[in-house]
């Protein structure tokens, strides 16, 4: 973890807070773009098959993490356009934050399935 946060401050210091923000902006927007209708398919099709809920949640959380991941891989792409002498290992660093999402998104989807779920069946 102490090489995450020296990669961050290696990157801070060498594109600057500003690019960076700008990036993560740009990367947000476009991934929504592909966020927005996936989400409303699988919403439609967890209301045509609502018995099996818990499989649609994971397939959801599925659907967000590579969502997750292309969110990190534009980002990744609008930093190396803005800035084209990056010597930081960005790969690196949006690969351990790819995990971080990840397991953040799984652990979500299992409260889901095993807490939430179960408490509206009741």
């Amino acid at each position: 973890m102490n090489k995450y946060f020296t990669l961050w401050k290696s990157l801070k210091e060498e594109v600057g807070k500003e690019l960076i923000f700008e990036a993560l902006l740009a990367s947000i927007f476009y991934s929504l773009l592909v966020f927005f209708p996936a989400v409303l398919m699988m919403i439609q099709v967890i209301s045509m098959y609502y018995h099996r809920l818990n499989f649609l949640v994971m397939v959801l959380g599925l659907v967000v993490i590579l969502i997750s991941m292309l969110q990190l891989w534009l980002w990744k792409k609008s930093l190396f356009l803005n800035h084209n002498g990056i010597t930081t290992d960005v790969r690196k660093l949006f690969r351990i934050q790819f995990v971080i999402h990840a397991v953040l998104i799984l652990i979500i989807a299992l409260l889901f399935v095993f807490v939430f779920i179960p408490i509206m069946q009741i």
